[in-house]
């Protein structure tokens, strides 16, 4: 009788380049959706490189958003998501209930990173420019992210509401 081995998770998968990045940010929101994972946090100075605005990306969001999913948004500022982003922003008002959106204004520009977590993997864009970056299914990444995560949204306020106030 053969013995049952856990499998071990997938090395770290480096990717370099605007189209690699994409394919990893939308590769990890089918992942998340096909696989039910319960919680999500995007992380970014502005967003302005994410594919929020194509149709594959608000497909995979809306196959992915269920009653109990928590969507968690951390940025600089949302002003290039609320001028360029007009499919996720649909999106965002669809599921405002699920989702919440904070701004670090402090957060240092020589700082600037992309983050896509959750218990599962972590995507990580290093270097911005280079779109260069990471994804893994490791713990120790994934904690790591996490932690930095937690600083950036204790330092916080709220913000991009799905519907805002005007007179």
């Amino acid at each position: 009788m053969p013995i049952e081995q856990t499998p071990t998770p997938p090395a770290d998968q480096r990717f370099e380049g605007r189209a690699a990045f994409r394919l990893a940010v939308l590769g990890l929101l089918h992942q998340a959706a096909t696989q039910g994972w319960r919680e999500l946090c995007l992380g970014d100075m502005d967003f302005q490189d994410w594919p929020l605005a194509e149709s594959e990306c608000a497909a995979l969001l809306n196959a992915w958003a269920r009653p109990g999913r928590r969507l968690a948004m951390l940025a600089r500022n949302y002003d290039e998501v609320q001028r360029n982003q007009h499919r996720f922003v649909n999106w965002r008002r669809q599921w405002a209930h699920a989702v919440e959106c904070r701004a670090c204004p402090a957060w240092p520009a020589d700082q600037g990173f992309g983050l896509m977590w959750s218990p599962h993997a972590v995507l990580l864009r290093i270097n911005p420019a280079a779109h260069l970056g990471v994804v893994s299914y490791l713990p120790t990444r994934r904690v790591a992210a996490r932690e930095q995560w937690n600083e950036w949204w204790a330092a916080s306020t709220p913000a991009f509401p799905a519907f805002p106030l005007g007179l």
